[in-house]
């Protein structure tokens, strides 16, 4: 089950970078930074990267800690949220390219299922609803932040 899959390659990855799609929206943001608190709240070490991003939600709990960039080549997991193919990543798909494993989470249809694991359900609203289901799963609390 592809859950399953995923919920082993998270919990075997000690040093995770999360990436998102160029322009990004607040279901990019909210859902990158939902997923990196989560991380975080189960003692993984994580890196959010967003080069640019829109001003308007950084009041959103994390967003003092998004990077723009990152020293790391080599990462055990890159997690791609609400970004459809690996060419949107934020012109930082190298991060992505390079990490020993891969997971695509999203909501488009479109996606082109670019990750070594890759969770998308089109009839979702948003990738945030689709990231509570995996957080749900994986059995992460999920706080009010």
């Amino acid at each position: 089950m592809m859950l399953e899959d995923i919920m082993h390659v998270i919990k075997s990855a000690n040093n995770i970078v999360i990436l998102t799609h160029k322009d990004p929206d607040g279901d990019a943001v909210g859902s990158s930074l939902a997923m990196y608190l989560a991380l975080k709240g189960i003692n993984k070490k994580v890196d959010l990267i967003i080069p640019t991003y829109p001003k308007t939600f950084d009041f959103l709990p994390g967003s003092e800690e998004i990077k723009k960039e990152s020293n790391v080549k080599n990462y055990d997991l890159a997690i791609a949220l609400d970004c459809g193919d690996r060419e949107r990543l934020n012109g930082f798909v190298d991060y992505f390219d390079n990490a020993n494993k891969k997971i695509s989470i999203d909501h488009h249809g479109t996606n082109t299922m670019f990750g070594d694991y890759n969770y998308v359900n089109p009839d979702a609203a948003a990738t945030t609803q689709v990231l509570y289901l995996i957080l749900s799963f994986l059995e992460i609390d999920i706080t009010k932040d």
